[in-house]
């Protein structure tokens, strides 16, 4: 009886701590669906994947990869590196399946294992996103992108082919901004053009249309690290 009473307190200890466990981690094996930070998956959920990435040098890494396989990349994908104090630049890489090269189509994984840069894709789109708050790419996955303040930062493939992709003189002061407004959509984009020329350099779209325009020491910030020796491998540009 003594030894029937021990092993019944034994397990009781052995469930609160369990449970204790469960609630600290947010749930164990609390079943979240996944979105791949996108409501609707930006409109792309099936059929497409979604490869978040912390940090810059993975980015490179996973463009590089792609490259060696002969895959492809839309004109605005260009990577501005995360050394900055000013936000927290993620990357996030999208594929479609539907160009994923014939040979290649029995790798395709699913939306939560993206496992494999190592394919010919075309057509790959690369999104840089600065974040203004702590935010952890296994919880952005399973959320939205609009619950965090963000701005997706894309660039002109026009202005860096008519400057020879060189930004080292292009100043906030230089551009001119125009506020475009898509409320069916709620969605807001910051155009930035050279006073010069009126060429488009930049855009930078707030995941919230709510969120206050991009400040200068920002923007300036952003431009200062372009890397443009990956968007030149990115676009094939050879003979410059």
């Amino acid at each position: 009886m003594k030894n029937q009473i021990i092993k019944m307190i034994s397990l009781s200890l052995i469930c609160v701590l369990f449970s204790t466990v469960l609630v600290s981690c947010g749930g164990l094996f609390e079943d979240r669906e996944y979105t791949g930070g996108f409501k609707n998956g930006g409109g792309k959920r099936v059929g497409f994947e979604f490869c978040w990435l912390e940090t810059y040098d993975e980015c490179v890494d996973a463009i590089e990869r792609l490259k060696s396989h002969g895959s492809t990349f839309t004109d605005y994908s260009t990577i501005i590196s995360d050394d900055c104090e000013l936000y927290d630049m993620k990357y996030c890489i999208i594929i479609d399946k539907s160009k994923v090269a014939e040979a290649e189509n029995k790798s395709i994984i699913s939306f939560k294992k993206h496992e494999g840069f190592d394919r010919k894709i075309a057509d790959v789109e690369v999104f840089c996103y600065a974040f203004f708050e702590d935010v952890k790419i296994d919880d952005l996955i399973y959320s939205y992108i609009d619950d965090y303040k963000a701005y997706c930062i894309t660039f002109d493939e026009e202005y860096a082919k008519e400057h020879g992709f060189n930004y080292e003189e292009l100043t906030v002061d230089s551009l001119d901004c125009t506020k475009e407004e898509h409320p069916e959509a709620s969605v807001v984009i910051y155009r930035y053009t050279s006073k010069e020329d009126n060429t488009k350099v930049f855009s930078v779209t707030p995941t919230d249309p709510e969120h206050e325009k991009p400040s200068d020491e920002m923007l300036q910030a952003i431009i200062d690290s372009i890397d443009t020796d990956s968007y030149k491998k990115m676009m094939d540009y050879t003979n410059e």
